[in-house]
């Protein structure tokens, strides 16, 4: 991490890993669920590492074929752990950080527009002949990642971290890029600190990217996700309760920044919310709430469920089936929140998403089919406000 030594894993069966710091060392945490000074649980180390790897197991596979590595945690990690979320860097190198940088490799724009190409329409494509990535990076959806240096792109390394993150949509979420890329925009008006994103293309491919939280002027900053924090494997990602999820991230005092980044994916129906798609920011001891990320509106592919990632009287919803008030003044109550707390800032970003969704999305180029469903969406947004704020639109309506 940052160039120092931080410590060693070692596999000790199926599904187990111990993790051992340095002697020396004293800085950032590897993990909230690997504190220094402590004999962390097998699991917790073996889940870090797993926590980093992609989810698609056809996609893994194949990329662990054409890395010539075995097809498992250990196996992957060796082959693509330099350039992982946050900011430490995996190898079975010993000679890291001290050998010698390689010549960066650039990523030209016909490879980048043929991997874009390539994922849209089979998202366990493995990387361009010729590639051999550094990176991994968690999650369902196909993505890479390169490193952007002046006007031109790298592959990342060890020596050069990637810079952003893309998501080419397959070819059956139609506009799911612009979709997400909108909502990332509207959060940040509204409040919400989110992603920094954007479309770009390359050649005749047009794809969404973000750029990167945890890297800053070209370092890397440490972070992690939620489940690594809490020592659990990516399986449980909707797993985790919100009043778990609340009592952790009091012990940080982000409770309400928390709260604020639920109502929102909430609000823009985005039922795929899970505990990996809330992350941490490390430094020594202090620990702040990442930006919002992967904020995309569900309700636009019905195809998949729609019942939101967190529960009202221990069972999941729709917005759609009625979720009032009451139902987020008793949802307060359970997972310890401050009713007052919960209906202020459910009223002011309902209010915010109800109004501005329908329009974000045309602005974005979705098509009129979209954008009507985005209004006929809204009207259920709308109905967990009280009347008066509903018919007026006002964020701070009396309870």
């Amino acid at each position: 991490m940052h160039g120092e030594p931080l410590g060693t894993f070692i596999e000790t069966g199926p599904d187990r890993a111990t993790f051992t710091y340095e002697p020396s060392y004293s800085g950032t945490p590897l993990s909230l669920s690997l504190p220094l000074g402590s004999t962390p649980p097998e699991k917790a180390a073996y889940f870090y590492l797993e926590n980093l790897l992609p989810e698609n197991e056809d996609g893994r596979r194949r990329l662990a074929h054409a890395l010539e590595t075995p097809n498992d945690t250990f196996g992957l990690i060796s082959k693509i752990g330099e350039d992982v979320a946050g900011a430490v860097v995996l190898s079975p190198d010993p000679h890291l950080p001290e050998r010698s940088s390689e010549p960066p490799l650039e990523a030209t724009e016909d490879q980048i527009a043929y991997w874009i190409a390539t994922l849209k329409r089979d998202p366990s494509t493995p990387p361009p002949d010729g590639i051999k990535p550094r990176f991994s990076l968690a999650g369902q959806q196909a993505k890479f990642s390169l490193s952007r240096v002046g006007d031109s792109w790298f592959w990342s390394t060890a020596q050069m971290p990637s810079t952003h993150i893309f998501k080419p949509a397959f070819v059956q979420h139609e506009a799911l890029h612009r979709a997400e890329d909108a909502c990332l925009a509207l959060a940040s008006e509204i409040g919400v600190p989110a992603s920094d994103s954007e479309i770009m293309r390359f050649r005749d491919q047009e794809v969404f990217a973000v750029r990167r939280w945890d890297r800053v002027g070209g370092a890397r900053i440490h972070a992690e996700d939620l489940l690594q924090a809490y020592g659990e494997p990516w399986t449980d990602k909707y797993g985790m309760y919100a009043d778990d999820a609340r009592r952790f991230m009091a012990n940080y005092g982000l409770e309400r920044e928390y709260l604020r980044q639920v109502l929102f994916n909430v609000a823009i129906g985005n039922a795929d919310a899970h505990a990996k798609n809330y992350s941490l920011l490390l430094a020594g001891d202090q620990v702040r709430l990442a930006p919002l990320y992967d904020a995309v509106p569900i309700f636009l592919y019905p195809q998949y469920s729609q019942n939101l990632c967190i529960s009202f009287s221990g069972n999941r919803y729709r917005l759609s089936d009625g979720i009032t008030e009451a139902d987020w003044i008793e949802w307060a109550e359970t997972t310890g929140y401050d009713p007052d707390l919960v209906i202020d800032e459910m009223r002011t970003i309902f209010t915010e998403v109800s109004q501005r969704l329908p329009g974000v999305l045309e602005q974005a180029g979705l098509k009129p089919a979209m954008v009507d469903s985005a209004h006929r969406y809204v009207t259920h947004v709308r109905g967990s406000l009280p009347k008066a704020q509903r018919d007026q639109g006002h964020p701070r309506a009396s309870r």
